[in-house]
Order: C-alpha cells, then structure tokens, then sequence
C-alpha cells in the first residue's frame, strides 16, 4: 500500500472516531436547543478531528500526482471516505434541535443526493475507461461544505442561543446547498460524453476526446476524485 492510500486509510479511521466522538456527546436537560451540550470537550475533539480529516484530504491527492501513485484502490476509497465525512455529518445535524432548524431535511437531501449522482456518473465513465477527474467546482463545494460543517459544530459546541450565530450558520447552510447542486452541473455536462459514446469499440472508442472533456484533472487519482 503506497504513501497516497495509507493517508486514505487513516482518513477512515480517523472518521470513524469522530463519528463516536459525536454519539457520546450528550444534550443537557430537555430543552436541548437553548442549551450547550454537556462534555463540550468530546465537541472539540471531534472538531480537530474533522479537520484533520479535512485537510488530509489534499494530501493524498497531492502525493498521488506528484509522484504517480495513483491506484484503482485510491480512486476508489478516496471519494467513498468524503462521503461518509461530509454526508454523515449533514445528517448528524439533522439530529440536533437546534442546527435541524437552520439546516432543513430537503437541504441534505439535495447534498447527498448531488454526491450520489456524481458518484455514480463517475462509476459509469471510468467503466468505460474514460477517466473522470475532479472539477473546480467540485473542490470549491468541497471546501465550503468542510466550512459549514466546521461551524455547525463549533454552533453547536459553544454559541448556542446567540442570534447573530444562528442567522450567520441559517445562510452558511443555504450557500452550501446552493453551490453544492449548482456544483454538479460541469460534471453532468461533461457526462454527455459518457453517455453518448456507443457500448460497442471497446473502452477506449472515442475516449481521446471524452477523457479530455469529462476528466479535467484526470490523474487526480486518490484525491482529486474525492472532491467530484
């Protein structure tokens, strides 16, 4: 296992013990939306560890290119762990009172609905050997989504019952969610490409010109697919 997929690994890892992290921090007395959040420290220990795991994020993909160490292995888990990081954590919010009501049920529902299809447009186009690489767009969702999650939780943490936080996360949520589905539309336009090209001629028919299309950035390998 290569330099890029041991980061990649730990990513894993490291989301998983955020993930627990978040389960053991208990909501103070009934009225959980007026009050902060018992054991705050575990808050903070999550926190640092979604950042870690955020920011590790360009490292794999950095490494991956800089060096050619771009594997199937890595193109495949490097997107799987952004999604269980920034997907589990909108639906962990859904959960809490407080941010549930700056971050509506629809709103991650379009997030993670705009990560599965893209996800699986890209499954398609490199089934059929044209490569399918990160966009700008994509890294831009990608950094305003880990900022969102960020704040949500340092919200959540330590500013509950302050107005003025809670319209700044209410409008942080709607711009995610904007540039989040806004964010798909270079991927879908280069999945013409995709699906456009015949089934038959083997995997590389037509694949000079789509792979230049559908894949800006196509070596990205075990980073830059994770930002899709």
């Amino acid at each position: 296992m290569n330099l890029p997929n041991k980061i990649t690994l730990a990513r894993l890892i490291v989301s998983a013990v955020y993930f627990a992290l978040l389960s053991f921090t208990d909501l103070a007395g009934g009225a959980a939306a007026a009050e902060l959040p018992r054991n705050r420290w575990l808050l903070d220990g999550a926190i640092l560890l979604f950042l870690v795991a955020a920011i590790s994020d360009y490292f794999d993909g950095y490494f991956a290119r800089k060096y050619g160490m771009v594997t199937d292995l890595g193109r495949v888990m490097d997107p799987f762990v952004d999604k269980i990081l920034i997907c589990g954590s909108f639906i962990y919010f859904l959960t809490l009172p407080e941010l549930a009501r700056q971050l509506p049920a629809w709103m991650v529902l379009l997030i993670v609905s705009r990560e599965f299809l893209i996800s699986g447009i890209r499954s398609l186009a490199e089934s059929r050997g044209i490569a399918f690489g990160a966009q700008a767009s994509g890294k831009w969702k990608m950094g305003l989504q880990c900022v969102a999650i960020t704040a949500g939780l340092l919200y959540h943490a330590h500013l509950l019952g302050q107005e003025w936080c809670a319209w700044l996360i209410y409008g942080l949520f709607w711009a995610t969610t904007f540039v989040t589905v806004f964010s798909a539309v270079p991927y879908v336009l280069a999945a013409r490409v995709v699906f456009l090209q015949p089934r038959s001629g083997g995997a590389g028919a037509g694949a000079p010109g789509g792979s230049a299309q559908a894949g800006a950035g196509a070596g990205a390998g075990a980073g830059a697919g994770a930002q899709g």
